[in-house]
């Protein structure tokens, strides 16, 4: 493949795989992703997707690091193109009982109309929960 499809692929698998190790958890698998990240963003300082990723990623780690007010601030660097990002940030602030917050990261979500499936998907499951749901469904 030529370097800038390759470097795209592997950006995002770095991602997937930082979301799922996040999600499951695994502190030590997705600090070992932020570093890939980390440094294929130093090797292409200039790539905006690749700076959202490592955003991503580093709010997964501190998801599954348990600290929601840092991955809330790594999820809100993301970029405004950055579905999966800007869908995390409503998932962290509701999560955190951030009722203010939820709804900014919803806004910038839901801003720009995108035909991306994962973009579709963000926004219809973050609809569907309200950040005040959320918050009460967190209470019980």
């Amino acid at each position: 493949l030529p370097t800038g499809a390759s470097s795209a692929l592997r950006r995002l698998a770095l991602s997937v795989m930082a979301a799922a190790q996040g999600r499951m958890g695994d502190a030590a698998g997705a600090q070992k992703t932020v570093e890939a990240l980390q440094q294929a963003s130093t090797a292409s300082p200039d790539d905006p997707n690749l700076k959202s990723a490592v955003h991503v990623a580093q709010g997964m780690l501190a998801g599954a690091q348990k600290d929601l007010k840092a991955a809330g601030g790594h999820f809100a660097m993301c970029s405004n193109q950055d579905s999966y990002g800007q869908w995390q940030a409503f998932e962290v602030s509701s999560k955190d009982g951030d009722t203010a917050g939820a709804a900014a990261a919803l806004s910038r979500l839901t801003k720009i109309y995108r035909r991306d499936p994962v973009y579709l998907y963000a926004r219809t499951s973050a609809e569907r929960t309200p950040p005040t749901a959320a918050n009460e469904n967190q209470a019980r």
